[in-house]
């Protein structure tokens, strides 16, 4: 484009982001908000919006509440409500859906306010800055805080596990529930009097002696906010959900028991939530069948289990053991997919030929029988030449699955799988290996027909007029300042990647494709994957982008996701002409699921970190060789070669040199010798400490 056109365009395009700030004048915005209000798809003209809030920015006709999210310049919100969110570093953040965007709580405040917290605040102006002032406390997080009491003779105080806990908790003396000095324990807070530096609580648990792996663990769950057991009359009521089926239960479903079916999964599963059966047909197709435990059936809206499981909305798997999301009697008894049992299944059942072309589908309930329990091990071993039951239907499988993955990443899914790693405990719970878990043809074999059947349902929800509220499993597309960031990155590499005149997601692959085997794959490989958003549930169909679908929902794992039950039931309405459930009630959903799945995630993240710190507890003196995993302005991170324990080596614990963050070439360098750290160097340590507690371990860069 001519300078002269571009700049005429620039200034139409500065109108119309104006524009579209007045009509909408209590709105945060960034960039991809206001080109969705402006139906602008193009990159160019994308990269002219982001242009055009900045100049605006600078004229003071909008604001940058933070970096990327815009409002009018003039606008003062008053009385708003919403939540309180606190940063690793201490920093109190007022959330609300009112706002869009997080805006930084004014510190001298006469209410204390805590993570979670349900709060009214206004919002100020303080010259180019916005802050919340919180004038009303409507509900405190209902949570528990993890950590060691120490008792003194009249009271006791609890030093918080979670970081974000600014504050010692003070227990009377009559409520410390027979805790001794030194235990862990989980507090609830009572009150916080204005007047008072530390809030008032009682423990409500005594969790156990501190660096004990099961205590560890508990805690670990207490500091994220998550269930470590079920209500009584939860259990009760699953107990009391017949074992046998009833003629009742057969009625309305598609009888497949006598089709070939069986279920492939991890060697220590036993919530098997699919199984797959393969039936020849007389015009040379195949009839494959993706087959899912029929949660719902069981679990029906209203009753105290649904509850229950909406609250918890995700399964936890945590280094040493599973949380399930439903009691232990359906998850691993009733509703798991066990061979030689007759199980009810909510079923996606494709015609197709052996390349793996669907000529037809159906969604419907079904009662299977899995004929065999294969693990990962036993598949693969069968794909890679030996002899097992059901072979020809196996090696059919592998055959489309990899036709359908092949498929797929020619459409444009990225392929960015890493290794899980995965614990062997002795008797007593402490880790005695480490070691990766590494994924083959059997996972993809499954992993592909999941795909399919999640795509599949999400595609018969959007061929119906009008398209109904539904729960999809979103993947938004990169954001252009990401890209552009990141375009500058692998500039320094001599690799090139322009997301603004060319498609983004053609030009990620092909720069994926360039960077293969090179010294700099690792470190590109991740910038890549920290430019992209973070998937998360909605009830508005926006694609999911790395898989490259227009489509795409959660059905396959209702026995350790709610997002898929809540796919059963709407499906379930949708199949019998009923309206589902309403957009509100499905977005409220969403939102819950999204961020149990986010607290699961990092509760895994910490169960791992404690696990690997008990590990390299007896190796401390010892040398490693490793390679470097994370940069950031205080360390540089290290994963070890031998066991794959990560630790830091601390930048001030490099004193041949001054050593600083140069985080717009992501390297650490030294200011004298110039010598540098980039991600995926081979490097030596020595482990200088272990701190299991704090799930910390140190290095010394040798």
């Amino acid at each position: 484009m001519k300078p002269a056109a571009r700049k005429k365009l620039k200034n139409k395009i500065s109108h119309k982001v104006h524009d579209v700030f007045l009509k909408e004048r209590n709105r945060v915005m960034n960039y991809k908000q206001v080109a969705s209000r402006l139906h602008e798809k193009d990159n160019t003209v994308k990269l002219l919006i982001v242009e055009a809030l900045k100049e605006l920015t600078s004229r003071g006709t909008l604001k940058e509440v933070e970096r990327g999210r815009f409002r009018l310049a003039d606008v003062t919100s008053t009385g708003i409500e919403g939540s309180i969110d606190i940063s690793r570093r201490g920093q109190v953040f007022f959330c609300s859906v009112d706002l869009e965007e997080d805006v930084r709580v004014k510190s001298k405040s006469s209410i204390h306010v805590l993570k979670g917290d349900r709060v009214l605040a206004k919002i100020k102006k303080q010259g180019k800055h916005e802050s919340a002032v919180v004038y009303e406390l409507l509900q405190r997080d209902d949570r528990f805080f993890a950590g060691i009491i120490e008792i003194s003779k009249a009271f006791a105080f609890l030093m918080a596990d979670d970081p974000f806990m600014p504050v010692d908790i003070f227990i009377p003396e009559d409520k410390l529930a027979g805790a001794i000095d030194g235990q862990k324990v989980a507090v609830r807070i009572t009150d916080w009097p204005e007047t008072a530096d530390s809030p008032f609580g009682e423990v409500v648990h005594v969790i156990g002696e501190a660096g004990v792996p099961d205590t560890e663990i508990l805690s670990i769950l207490y500091e994220f906010g998550l269930p470590t057991e079920f209500p009584q009359h939860v259990s009760d009521a699953a107990s009391r959900i017949p074992l046998e089926l009833s003629a009742k239960d057969l009625k309305g479903r598609k009888d497949l028991r006598p089709i070939s079916t069986f279920t492939i999964d991890p060697e220590d599963a036993k919530d098997f939530d699919d199984a797959i059966s393969v039936e020849r047909l007389r015009n040379g197709s195949w009839r494959i069948g993706v087959h899912i435990a029929d949660v719902t059936h069981y679990v029906p809206k209203g009753s105290v289990i649904e509850k229950e499981a909406s609250l918890r909305a995700t399964s936890i798997y945590l280094a040493d053991r599973v949380v399930p999301m439903l009691p232990e009697i359906l998850s691993n008894v009733l509703c798991s997919l066990r061979p030689n049992e007759d199980k009810l299944s909510f079923s996606v059942i494709f015609e197709m030929d052996k390349d793996g072309h669907v000529k037809d589908s159906w969604i419907g309930r079904t009662i299977i029988h899995s004929d065999h329990r294969f693990t990962y091990e036993d598949a693969q071993a069968i794909i890679e030449g030996g002899e097992g039951p059901f072979k020809e239907e196996l090696m059919l499988l592998h055959s489309i699955s990899q036709t359908l993955r092949e498929k797929r990443f020619a459409n444009g899914a990225f392929n960015f799988h890493s290794d899980e790693i995965r614990f062997r405990f002795d008797e007593d719970g402490r880790p005695v290996e480490v070691y990766k878990k590494t994924l083959k043809a059997a996972n993809y074999l499954v992993e592909e027909f999941m795909l399919l059947a999640n795509q599949t349902v999400a595609r018969y929800v959007g061929r119906k007029s009008p398209r109904p509220p539904f729960i999809y499993r979103n993947h938004d597309s990169p954001d252009i300042e990401r890209l552009m960031d990141l375009s500058r990155f692998v500039r320094s590499f001599g690799h090139r990647f322009d997301p603004v005149n060319r498609d983004s997601r053609d030009e990620m692959k092909q720069l994926l494709v360039d960077i293969q085997g090179s010294p700099e794959e690792l470190i590109i490989q991740q910038m890549v994957i920290r430019s992209m958003a973070k998937a998360d549930y909605g009830s508005k169909n926006i694609g999911h982008y790395g898989l490259a679908f227009e489509d795409y929902s959660h059905f396959t794992s209702p026995i350790r996701r709610f997002p898929d039950m809540i796919a059963h039931r709407n499906i379930w309405a949708f199949l019998n002409n009923r309206p589902g459930e309403s957009d509100s009630d499905i977005s409220t959903l969403a939102r819950h699921s999204s961020l149990q799945e986010r607290k699961a995630v990092d509760a895994e993240r910490a169960s791992r970190k404690f696990m690997q710190a008990l590990f390299l507890q007896g190796s401390v003196g010892k040398s490693f060789s490793g390679r470097i995993s994370g940069l950031t302005n205080f360390g540089i991170f290290v994963i070890l070669d031998d066991n794959y324990c990560e630790g830091m080596v601390s930048l001030r614990s490099m004193d041949d040199d001054h050593y600083a963050f140069r985080s717009e070439d992501h390297v650490v360098a030294g200011t004298r010798h110039k010598e540098e750290y980039r991600l995926g160097d081979a490097v030596k340590v020595r482990i200088a400490n272990v701190d299991p507690l704090s799930r910390q371990i140190d290095f010394y860069l040798l």
